[in-house]
């Protein structure tokens, strides 16, 4: 991509950054994306088909940029505290875009947003599952497809519901249960963080 292109989808990014802060997704007009970000409108339907391919977008870099700033925070290749890491990290984040992921998860587009997470969690999960085996630290019997699915499932459902309910419980305790959860389908032993 060359930099204009990367420049206009970087102000888009911006632009929408600041109004998810304010309302929900689909209170968000592509008229009111463009004039904040000084983007025309014909720009945007150059990069963009409409403003759902725009949110599809965002909502993958959103996700990249996340898991950037985890591994930049992290160099964990093993698998546990690689897990416990990105568990405490999503919440971390979440805790400090309350405005924009409370208004992202009451969208219409919630579910595509929750399984492009699953899906982005399950494959950091699922690879340091296949490394693990691999080691010999994990019997083959595991089937890492499956646990990476359920354990990034459970993972993206419970911080819905922490984020949505006030945080009924705390983030510590999420990242515990996670981990218990994690380790109780791998047939491990949990490890304290």
């Amino acid at each position: 991509m060359d930099i204009r292109a990367q420049r206009t989808r970087d102000m888009l990014v911006n632009a929408f950054d600041q109004l998810i802060e304010k309302k929900g997704m689909e209170d968000i007009s592509v008229s009111e994306l463009c004039e904040l970000s000084t983007v025309r409108r014909a720009t945007f339907y150059r990069h963009f088909a409409d403003m759902q391919d725009f949110m599809r977008f965002y909502l993958a870099t959103m996700t990249e940029r996340f898991m950037q700033a985890l591994a930049a925070d992290n160099d964990l290749e093993d698998l546990l505290p690689y897990a416990r890491a990105m568990h405490a990290h999503m919440l971390q984040y979440a805790s400090e875009h309350k405005g924009r992921f409370r208004h992202m998860m009451g969208a219409a587009m919630s579910a595509d947003m929750m399984d492009m997470a699953i899906i982005q969690v399950a494959d950091g999960i699922i690879a340091r599952i296949h490394a693990a085996q691999n080691k010999g630290e994990i019997t083959d019997a595991v089937n890492a497809e499956a646990v990476g699915l359920y354990y990034s499932a459970g993972l993206v459902h419970a911080m819905r519901w922490w984020l949505l309910d006030e945080q009924l419980a705390s983030a510590d305790s999420l990242v515990e249960t996670g981990m218990a959860q994690l380790t109780g389908m791998l047939g491990l032993t949990a490890v304290e963080g």
